[in-house]
């Protein structure tokens, strides 16, 4: 995993200046763009939130199909919600 303040630093870099001398990304700078989007791309990744199926929640009645969060309808074992949380 990139670690998370050397992006942050590298980011803050490119903002101000194309090639500042302060990027913590060592390299020409074709390279270091390339370097830092690859890590910045990783650390989104890892933030984003899982994705929880009707069929694993815990709020999920398989057999009336619908969700016992509040929600009215009948929902597909394969949707999910904002709400979803893992059994």
């Amino acid at each position: 995993m990139p670690d998370r303040e050397k992006v942050i630093k590298g980011l803050e870099c490119c903002e101000k200046a194309n090639n500042c001398g302060n990027c913590p990304y060592d390299g020409e700078c074709a390279k270091r763009g390339f370097a830092l989007t690859r890590d910045a791309i990783v650390l989104l990744r890892e933030q984003e939130p899982e994705i929880v199926r009707c069929k694993d929640c815990k709020h999920y009645d398989q057999d009336t199909q619908s969700c016992n969060n509040g929600l009215d309808g009948i929902f597909l074992p394969d949707w999910f919600c904002a709400d979803g949380e893992r059994r």
